[in-house]
């Protein structure tokens, strides 16, 4: 009903959305975080103190959300390595096979 190309460029999109690198995801966590940061402090820091929590917690509230941008932050732009014949015996010691996805060889 929607022809051969429509249907070529529809599967091009989401295989771009699933199995290649992309920065939809990125800004999808980014544009979520900021806006419901601003939602909590905007509606939330209005109510504490109150029975259930206490002033501290727009502090540890905002000490986290800061963390989780500075994790996002280094999770983009760090370097994850490689793993190369002078480092694999490092990297197996710090990382274990997990058996599910990958298999110590016999």
């Amino acid at each position: 009903m929607l022809g051969d190309l429509i249907i070529d460029k529809i599967e091009q999109f989401f295989h771009y959305i699933c199995f290649e690198p992309n920065p939809i995801v990125m800004i999808l966590y980014l544009l979520l975080a900021v806006v419901g940061f601003i939602v909590y402090v905007r509606d939330g820091f209005a109510l504490l103190p109150c029975v259930y929590a206490s002033n501290v917690h727009k502090y540890t509230g905002s000490a986290l959300m800061i963390a989780c941008y500075k994790s996002f932050y280094s999770a983009c732009t760090v370097n994850p390595g490689y793993i190369l014949k002078s480092n694999h015996k490092q990297a197996i010691k710090r990382f274990e096979f997990d058996n599910v996805m990958y298999y110590a060889k016999n």
